[in-house]
C-alpha cells in the first residue's frame, strides 16, 4: 500500500524513497522517524556555549553580520547595501524557522500515519521523507517529468566570492611521479651523482687535511730553527757585553792579586824577622848563663 502525497510534498527538491516489508509479528519493532541526533547535538553545544559565556550568540552575530557586510557582492559587481544585508539575514531567520516548524508537523503526520498502519499484516509501506523545506507552491504531480536530472537552481543575487586558499596551502617540496623503470633509471644516475660528488669532496677534504698537515710541520721546523737563531744572537751580544767586563774585572781581580801578595810578603819578613830575633835572644841567654 501506498500512502498518498503529502500536500506539502515538493518532488522538485532532494527526497528520498524508503520501502520496508514486514510481517505483523514484528511490526511494532519498527519505527520510522527522521534522524535528529546531529540538530541535537548542536543545539545543546551552542546552548552550553551561551551559559558558560553570555552574549556569545550575539558576538556571533555581529562578528558574521561584519564578514558579510565585508565580503558579500551584487552578482552585477555592484556592493551589497544593509538594508539588502539585514532584509538577507531576516529571510535566512524566517526560512529556518519555518522549516523547523515544518518538520515538525511532518514528523508528526508520518508518526500517525505509521501508527495507523501497524495492525495490518504483510503491509507493503511507501514513505517519501522530506530532506529540504517544502516551497510554498506545490507543483503539479501529474504534469511533472522525473528525471534523475536534478533541477538548476535559480542565478543568485548576492555572492559570496571564494576564499583565497593560496596563503594556507603548504607548498609540496617535490613533484609526485609514477615510479617507473625510467624513474628508478634516474634516481640511481642521481644517487650515482651524488656519491661521485662525495667521494670527490671527502678526497679533497683529505688532501687539504694532508697538507694542513704538512704545513704544520713544516712551520713547526721552522719555528725551531728561529729559535736557535735567536738563541745564538743571544749567546753573541752576551759574548760582546761580558767579554770587556771580564777584562774590566780581571784587572781589579789582578790588582787585588798583587796587593795580597805584597800583604803576604810582608807577613812572612815580618815573620822571619821575628824568628831571628828570638834566636838572637835565646843565643844572649846562654851566655850568659856559661860565665
Amino acid at each position: 500500500m501506498s500512502r498518498p502525497a503529502s500536500s506539502a510534498f515538493d518532488i522538485t527538491k532532494p527526497h528520498w524513497t524508503l520501502k520496508w516489508v514486514s510481517d505483523a509479528s514484528s511490526s511494532d519493532n519498527i519505527e520510522i522517524k527522521k534522524d535528529t541526533d546531529r540538530i541535537e547535538e548542536i543545539r545543546a553545544l551552542k546552548k552550553a556555549w551561551e551559559n558558560h559565556e553570555i552574549g556569545r550568540s550575539v558576538k556571533a552575530m555581529a562578528s558574521r553580520h561584519k564578514f558579510l557586510r565585508e565580503n558579500l557582492t551584487r552578482a552585477d559587481g555592484g556592493a551589497i547595501t544593509d538594508e539588502e544585508l539585514e532584509k538577507l539575514n531576516e529571510d535566512q531567520d524566517n526560512q529556518g524557522a519555518n522549516s523547523a516548524q515544518k518538520n515538525d508537523k511532518t514528523k508528526k503526520a508520518d508518526e500517525k500515519n505509521l501508527k495507523g498502519a501497524k495492525s495490518k499484516k504483510d503491509t507493503k509501506i511507501e514513505i517519501k521523507i522530506e530532506n529540504t523545506p517544502p516551497s510554498d507552491v506545490e507543483p503539479s504531480v501529474s504534469d511533472e517529468i522525473l528525471t534523475n536530472i536534478p533541477p538548476t537552481p535559480p542565478k543568485p543575487k548576492i555572492v559570496l566570492p571564494p576564499i583565497d586558499i593560496d596563503p594556507f596551502v603548504r607548498d609540496s617540496y617535490y613533484q609526485l611521479k609514477t615510479k617507473d623503470e625510467n624513474f628508478e633509471k634516474e634516481q640511481a644516475q642521481m644517487r650515482k651523482m651524488e656519491f661521485e660528488r662525495f667521494t670527490s669532496f671527502k678526497d679533497q677534504m683529505n688532501k687539504f687535511r694532508e697538507d694542513e698537515r704538512k704545513y704544520r710541520f713544516q712551520q713547526k721546523i721552522k719555528q725551531i730553527e728561529e729559535c736557535e737563531l735567536l738563541q745564538s744572537k743571544l749567546d753573541a751580544a752576551r759574548m760582546e757585553i761580558m767579554e770587556p767586563r771580564e777584562a774590566f774585572r780581571q784587572i781589579f781581580l789582578e790588582a787585588e792579586r798583587k796587593r795580597l801578595e805584597e800583604i803576604a810578603n810582608q807577613e812572612a819578613a815580618l815573620a822571619s824577622q821575628q824568628k831571628v830575633d828570638t834566636k838572637k835572644k835565646g843565643s844572649a841567654g846562654k851566655g850568659k848563663k856559661k860565665k
